[in-house]
């Protein structure tokens, strides 16, 4: 039963996750949310960068800085936080991708262009 209940809860999660993307998309052009899908069809991998992460990004871009956490989360899953720093010394967030696996295609995956 609890297999069956953990399921469930992740199906809604991704479910969710896909609602607000397509939300924060309506809200701004600049929105950016990529995600693919594995073999059975559920949620593999998901990037999101906002409107203004994208803007202070285009002006601070001098070091990215990538970090990953290791399956901290609720879905074990890696979570790659990219940052830098701006003119005041402030840590600013850029995006973040949960990621299902340490592979080196998926990390090529995390690595694609984007606007």
């Amino acid at each position: 039963m609890d297999k069956l209940r953990k399921k469930s809860h992740m199906d809604g999660d991704a479910q969710a996750a896909m609602t607000w993307k397509n939300m924060r998309g309506i809200d701004s052009e600049l929105f950016c949310c990529r995600y693919s899908l594995n073999e059975e069809g559920r949620l593999a991998n998901l990037f999101w960068r906002d409107h203004q992460s994208l803007l202070d990004y285009k002006a601070y871009s001098d070091v990215l800085i990538m970090d990953t956490t290791y399956k901290t989360n609720l879905y074990r899953k890696p979570l790659v936080v990219f940052v830098w720093c701006n003119n005041h010394i402030a840590t600013v967030v850029f995006s973040f991708t949960l990621i299902r696996d340490e592979r080196e295609d998926t990390y090529e995956w995390v690595f694609q262009p984007r606007d």
